[in-house]
């Protein structure tokens, strides 16, 4: 089992990396193409940190592996949203799932939906790691 989620998680990484070398690379000649490979290397970045909290969970208890995802989640999106895209802390996006739904479904005040749903991830991890095992 371990050997597998390992391969998952190297090749998941590979084609996350491939893609978004595809998408600046395209981004100056081709949007359509650019646009393609950004919702490819979106996808394959979900299951590399599908495949890592899974095996957090296989190691620990899975409302740690909920906790671990949530605060990657919070703190990677914060990280590339001030420091890469240089935009505000929780932008709603534009290609991943969660972000289309809220922009398709949300208010006015979507950072804040982000924000909100973010730390709600957070909270129920906490909350079912003490409810279940009695602490963190």
């Amino acid at each position: 089992m371990i050997y597998g989620i390992i391969l998952v998680f190297v090749i998941a990484t590979g084609c996350t990396e491939a893609y978004k070398f595809q998408e600046a690379k395209n981004r100056r000649v081709d949007n359509d193409k650019a646009d393609k490979a950004n919702v490819r290397w979106h996808f394959f970045k979900g299951v590399m940190q599908l495949d890592f909290f899974a095996l957090v969970g296989l190691y620990s208890t899975w409302p740690i592996a909920l906790i671990g995802a949530s605060l990657f989640w919070i703190f990677h999106d914060l990280i590339i949203n001030i420091k890469g895209l240089e935009v505000t802390v929780f932008r709603v996006g534009t290609t991943a799932w969660l972000d289309r739904m809220i922009r398709k479904y949300g208010t006015k005040f979507d950072e804040l939906e982000m924000m909100i749903i973010k730390v709600l991830f957070l909270i129920l991890g906490i909350t079912l790691q003490i409810y279940f095992y009695g602490g963190l």
